[in-house]
């Protein structure tokens, strides 16, 4: 459901729950095997903006489902585009 909806609307995803805050900004699905992996944002980095500080902290990069607690519950905001634009 999360690829389809990057496909379909392509914008970011936040989720919530517990004491965590994210925003996904995409899937990387191995159909080989099935596995999958988030491209995941930590949305309260402040700092410089070096990329390599930036990835080597852990505040965006790759992570897999077990980044999550399996043990909480987690709110998804996904929001849509308009379909309609009038002029």
């Amino acid at each position: 459901e999360l690829m389809s909806h990057f496909n379909k609307e392509g914008s970011p995803i936040m989720i919530g729950g517990g004491v965590l805050a994210h925003t996904i900004l995409g899937v990387d699905f191995n159909e080989s095997t099935g596995d999958s992996m988030l491209l995941v944002l930590d949305p309260h980095y402040t700092g410089v903006d070096d990329i390599k500080t930036i990835q080597d902290k852990g505040w965006v990069g790759w992570k897999p489902w077990s980044f999550w607690s399996q043990d909480a519950f987690y709110n998804l905001c996904c929001p849509l585009r308009p379909k309609i634009v009038s002029s």
